[in-house]
């Protein structure tokens, strides 16, 4: 979240800047932010997937940045056409500024118990076979109980 605020005062200083320098000063802290920006919501994104479909949650989150990239950059040129180039700064500070409180509410949230179960499905199983399937994913438990009918098999022949 920080990152989100780090960009948004950058933006504010480049559109409020009188001067070349405040403007350079602004532009840094602008790319400071923006750059940590990605990686960080990247990580709750991959966080709050399960652990077999992180590359998955990776790829959506990386098409949904590229496809508000792709949307939001049109809409600031129509609206630095007509109000200049100012407000296109003041406009992405306001945005940014708006990302903050979502961001600090996806960091409090919990995961959610589904995806705890899938995330926690590698620790150590209980030794006692019975109650070791009710840690496993359905791949897995469909595989336990493979193994166990195939024990049995082989006792009866």
């Amino acid at each position: 979240m920080a990152c989100l605020v780090l960009e948004a005062v950058g933006l504010a200083t480049v559109w409020f800047a009188a001067f070349e320098a405040v403007a350079a000063v602004g532009a840094v802290l602008t790319g400071l932010g923006y750059s940590l920006v990605y990686p960080g919501l990247g990580v709750e994104a991959v966080r709050r997937a399960p652990a077999k479909s992180r590359g998955l949650a990776m790829g959506t989150y990386t098409a949904f940045f590229d496809l508000a990239l792709g949307i939001t950059s049109p809409l600031l040129g129509m609206l630095a056409g007509r109000a200049g180039t100012g407000r296109v700064f003041l406009a992405s500070a306001i945005v940014v500024a708006l990302a903050c409180p979502v961001a600090a509410w996806l960091k409090q949230r919990p995961v959610s118990p589904f995806m705890k179960r899938f995330n926690n499905c590698n620790r150590k199983r209980p030794s006692n076979p019975t109650s070791q399937t009710a840690y496993l994913v359905p791949q897995d438990r469909m595989q336990a109980t493979k193994q166990k009918v195939t024990s049995q098999w082989k006792s009866l022949v």
